[in-house]
């Protein structure tokens, strides 16, 4: 089962923006900058190398609206905006992609810049505060703000999560309680910006091997404080590179099962994998794996990823990864697809978990 010519082309593209040399445009920490370095293009348009050469593009109207499509429906814009600018692309198709890349890029400094404070806020008063998914995920991309924001995923713990919400919701933050579930407080921002404050890193998922390893990986969180670069000047609190891994795959997992997985979550493990990283990590990120017994799972995700995302099998050589075939790869990438952005294009989830085994797909 091969993909359409329009997919391949947008997979191909976005391995060209996580390619790309360079980094952020922003010089400081200073927010009257993000809107000049937005409205100029300066940080889409270094998300080209030099070396690269442009995938097979469309050369018909028809096929142009088809990469289109895919694109809006993946949330891509900020992605393969760098790399249309390039290209020979009608306006008509490449100006709505650079206009919504550039305001992926602002609302990503918008909320680099409140996920800060709010970490500032809770560390002040002795909590330590680790944020994951969003500005800790971006932290590994070369330009951090062509990641689409969503909401602030901060993980304060059991312990301190009620403190923090009486903090949060003191210092006029408004809190959303019809969405207090059993792994998370939310709140909104004056920006409009979620925030959701995390006990546990996801809801249960009645297994127990995954369900311990989780815990296992929040017990080592507690006391963890590592600093990474939001943006140049913006640094913000997260954990240790094998419990931040570890939480990238059980987001993929929670979505896989609940609700879709979409090209993005694919996207952030090839900017994790692409860094340096301590060989001690890794090995503690296999042991979560294991233990959990997702290794086969995210042998497909790396296969995927290996093969249209521009992750080389090099980059992955610490983990114990399992043989797949390719048409179990083919399979999931399809699926993936088809989900559209986190689900949104389909009602179910992609595999519902059956007697054999918890992944379906496995």
């Amino acid at each position: 089962m091969s993909l359409l010519a329009e997919e391949e082309a947008v997979l191909a593209l976005v391995a060209m923006s996580l390619r790309a040399g360079g980094g952020s445009q922003i010089g400081g920490a200073r927010q009257e900058e993000y809107e000049t370095v937005v409205s100029d293009g300066r940080n889409l348009g270094a998300l080209q190398s030099p070396t690269d050469t442009l995938p097979n593009l469309p050369t018909t109207r028809e096929s142009w609206e088809k990469l289109c499509d895919l694109v809006q429906r993946h949330q891509l814009a900020s992605l393969v905006a760098g790399p249309l600018m390039h290209a020979e692309t009608p306006d008509e198709f490449l100006q709505p992609i650079v206009a919504e890349g550039r305001r992926v890029c602002l609302r990503y400094y918008r909320l680099a810049w409140d996920t800060r404070v709010l970490c500032d806020l809770l560390g002040s008063e002795g909590m330590k505060p680790l944020v994951y998914k969003g500005c800790a995920a971006a932290s590994y991309y070369r330009v951090p703000e062509i990641r689409k924001a969503g909401d602030i995923d901060i993980f304060v713990g059991e312990a301190d999560v009620r403190r923090a919400a009486d903090m949060l919701e003191n210092a006029g933050f408004e809190r959303e309680p019809e969405y207090v579930s059993s792994h998370h407080i939310c709140f909104t921002t004056q920006r409009g910006f979620e925030i959701e404050l995390h006990r546990h890193l996801t809801k249960p998922f009645n297994n127990q091997n995954v369900d311990d390893a989780i815990k296992e990986a929040e017990a080592a969180m507690y006391g963890q404080k590592r600093m990474v670069s939001a943006l140049p000047g913006v640094e913000v609190p997260t954990m240790e590179e094998a419990e931040l891994a570890f939480s990238l795959v059980i987001h993929m997992v929670q979505h896989q099962l609940r609700g879709g997985f979409g090209l993005r979550l694919l996207v952030d493990w090839v900017a994790f994998l692409n860094a340096e990283h301590e060989a001690s990590q890794m090995e503690r990120l296999n042991s979560y794996l294991e233990e959990a017994g997702l290794m086969r799972f995210i042998s497909v995700v790396i296969a995927c990823c290996e093969r249209w995302l521009g992750l080389t099998h090099e980059k992955c050589a610490a983990l114990r990864l399992v043989s797949v075939n390719d048409e179990l790869v083919e399979q999931f990438m399809r699926d993936v697809i088809s989900a559209g952005d986190f689900g949104k294009s389909i009602d179910t989830a992609i595999a519902a978990p059956d007697k054999a085994s918890l992944w379906g797909f496995a």
